[in-house]
């Protein structure tokens, strides 16, 4: 969930292929993976088919770590899960366009200074699995926001990578919904993002669990934007209310609010 996060016109071009294997390498935002297989579940990653019964024996729940505060390493790995994480939302789609490669370098781009560079500011947290980082949130506390302007270099990168068009436009979005925000304290949380292949597997609510504690011991609410009628669903399901709706660029936009059982 969350709304956070321009190049030369290039012709279509046909796929490499690997020299030892049969399926196409699409470039650097795109590993190589197996043909699909029959009677399987779809991941939410690339398209990827997996039988029910090996995607259970691969990745058993109980391999899930607890979320915790990530280092530098965790949080550079944790850019790469939200660029991913928030690759087809809606609004991405309409300010960037269709093509999935060039979201992932814009949301990149975008995100680089919340996640690498607002830790004093922020709280972070995120879920491995093994040593990998599968899912992770940014959350500002009461009083944070806004946060520090980003650096020159970070809105270099944004120029460069999303263009003035897409920064102007997401300029407006985060006007816009910002005018929705409590002005009492609150807990703000910016991002919440798991890698699509973890998508719906519980990665998400263990990480929104950990942040309803830790407001929780504030007893204060939690608020959030997101763009995405599946997220929307996510948070309703978990105890948040929807408090405004906007239509934004042609996309629908909501607000919602998680009250702390001692918040007022």
């Amino acid at each position: 969930g969350g709304l956070r996060t321009g190049n030369c016109r290039r012709g279509r071009r046909s796929s490499p292929v690997c020299p030892r294997r049969r399926w196409p390498f699409r470039g650097p935002d795109e590993a190589p993976r197996p043909a699909p297989l029959t009677e399987s579940r779809r991941s939410g990653e690339r398209g990827v088919a997996w039988p029910v019964d090996m995607q259970e024996a691969i990745d058993p729940p109980e391999m899930l770590g607890t979320p915790v505060v990530p280092d530098a390493a965790d949080r550079r790995a944790l850019l790469e899960v939200l660029a991913l994480a928030f690759r087809d939302n809606p609004m991405n789609v309409r300010i960037h366009g269709p093509r999935p490669a060039r979201r992932v370098r814009a949301n990149r781009a975008g995100l680089r200074a919340l996640v690498l560079d607002a830790e004093r500011e922020t709280l972070a947290m995120v879920v491995h699995h093994g040593s990998e980082v599968i899912g992770g949130f940014v959350a500002a506390p009461p009083g944070a926001m806004p946060l520090s302007p980003p650096r020159w270099t970070r809105l270099l990168g944004c120029l460069i990578h999303q263009g003035p068009r897409a920064m102007d436009e997401w300029g407006q979005v985060n006007t816009l919904m910002g005018g929705y925000r409590p002005v009492a304290a609150h807990w703000y949380l910016a991002v919440l993002g798991v890698l699509p292949s973890w998508q719906g597997r519980g990665v998400g609510g263990l990480l929104l669990s950990a942040l309803i504690d830790r407001a929780g011991q504030d007893a204060l609410p939690i608020y959030l934007e997101s763009d995405r009628p599946e997220s929307v669903r996510f948070y309703r399901a978990r105890g948040f209310s929807d408090c405004g709706q906007e239509q934004v660029h042609g996309v629908v936009c909501w607000c919602l609010r998680h009250d702390s059982d001692d918040a007022s």
